[in-house]
Parts: C-alpha cells; sequence; structure tokens
C-alpha cells in the first residue's frame, strides 16, 4: 500500500499540468478509478451480499436492508477495496492543493502522526479505509519525490545495493518486533502506516530501482492504478 500511494502521488505530480481544470480532472478519474471500481467492487459485492450468502455456507445470512448496507460497507472499506474509494478523496484533495504542498505536507504529517500514535493507545477504532486517511502523507512524499528526483539521485547510499539490502533487512525486522508488541499490548498492528514498515518499503524500492537500472530491465507500459496496485504485493 506504502509504495502503491507513493507512486500513484508521483504519477499524479508528474500529469499535473496536463489537468486544464477541476472538471477535465474528475471526469479522467472518475473513468480511471470509479468506473471500474462501481462495476466490479459494488457489482460483485451487492452480487455475494444478495445471492451467495444467503444460499451458502453453514450459517444462511437473511438479508434485509440493514444487513445489505452493512455487508456492503465491511466488503468495500474494510477489505481489500478501500484503497479505491480512499485514492479518490485523496487525489481530489491534493488538486486543490496543487500550488500548497508544504502545507499540505505538513498538515498530512500531522495526521500521519496521529494515526501511528493511535496504533499503540488504539483510542479510536478505525478500519482500513479509516486508516487509509492517513496515505495522504504518502501520496504526498510521492509527489516530493518528483519535484526532487535530481536531488534524491545525488544522494550515493541510494547507489549502494549492499546498504539498502542491509537496511532492507534491519527494517523488515524492526517491522515486526513492532507488530509482535503491539499485538501484546492489543494495539492496531494491522495499521500499515508505520515508522519501520515506511522506512523498509522504501528501502525495497530503492533496492529494486537500482537493480532495475543496472539491469536495463523496463517495466510494461500504460499501467493503470489497477494494475500499479497488484504490482505493489
Amino acid at each position: 500500500n506504502i509504495l502503491f500511494f507513493t507512486i500513484s502521488g508521483f504519477l499524479f505530480q508528474m500529469q499535473l499540468a496536463s489537468f486544464t481544470n477541476f472538471t477535465n480532472f474528475l471526469i479522467r478519474k472518475f473513468k480511471s478509478l470509479l468506473i471500474p471500481f462501481l462495476v466490479f467492487g459494488l457489482g460483485v459485492s451487492a452480487f455475494l451480499i444478495i445471492f451467495v450468502y444467503p444460499n451458502f455456507g453453514q450459517v444462511k445470512d437473511v438479508v434485509t436492508i440493514t444487513y445489505f448496507f452493512e455487508s456492503l460497507w465491511v466488503l468495500i472499506f474494510d477489505s481489500i477495496l478501500w484503497f479505491i474509494p480512499s485514492l479518490f478523496i485523496i487525489l481530489v484533495l491534493n488538486y486543490f492543493f496543487k500550488t500548497r504542498l508544504l502545507l499540505l505536507t505538513v498538515l498530512s504529517f500531522v495526521l500521519w502522526l496521529l494515526l501511528y500514535i493511535n496504533c499503540y493507545l488504539n483510542v479510536v477504532k478505525l478500519d482500513l479505509f479509516g486508516n487509509g486517511v492517513g496515505y495522504v502523507f504518502i501520496f504526498v512524499i510521492g509527489r516530493l519525490f518528483f519535484l526532487y528526483n535530481e536531488k534524491l539521485a545525488s544522494i550515493q547510499f541510494l547507489y549502494s545495493k549492499k546498504k539498502l539490502f542491509f537496511s532492507m533487512i534491519v527494517f523488515y525486522i524492526l517491522l515486526n518486533l513492532e507488530s509482535l508488541v503491539l499485538y501484546q499490548i492489543k494495539g492496531d498492528f494491522h495499521n500499515s502506516l508505520r515508522i519501520a514498515n515506511v522506512l523498509y518499503s522504501y528501502t525495497v524500492f530503492f533496492l529494486l530501482n537500482r537493480i532495475f537500472i543496472e539491469n536495463k530491465w523496463v517495466l510494461l507500459k500504460g499501467y493503470t492504478i489497477y494494475f500499479i496496485y497488484l504490482m505493489h504485493f
């Protein structure tokens, strides 16, 4: 998820000049995000609730209006589909902050920090969609990666595969230790926006980037949002 939203932010910043106005931007994102989501996400979820759940399994569910919408919420906002509506909202938000990136960076960082603290305190019970608001900060990092790409390229650490690999192992160990701690204290260990997890994801990203550059490998062109999401796994 971290790499997915980072890449999405990078591509958003790269394409920003091509959005002539908000209507044009909204139509393009509606076509690329919400139409497939409505067809495959809402459509399949509704089919499962109406036809599958009441007729299959050990417990046969009785479909009521309340049950239908509660189940629909869980299937869409607390399952693997949560990233689509979250991304659409984040895209719209970033469009209105397209020239006020510093302000958005500060605000989104504070929001991410509060969600990170909530992992331990567990004051607010959040589903995947709720935790997804923290990805505003990750999306903004992707925008910053595009804007400061040349400066990033000058960092020598990012050229060393050995250092990157060692860092990846260290962060991987730390993120698992943190998960164990959160599990023991009954915190929200499902929230992936923890510091070690973020650092691990970016280390993997830069390591793969070095490998691709050195071997002159070319990724498939014509990415869609859904293909990028599959790639991040």
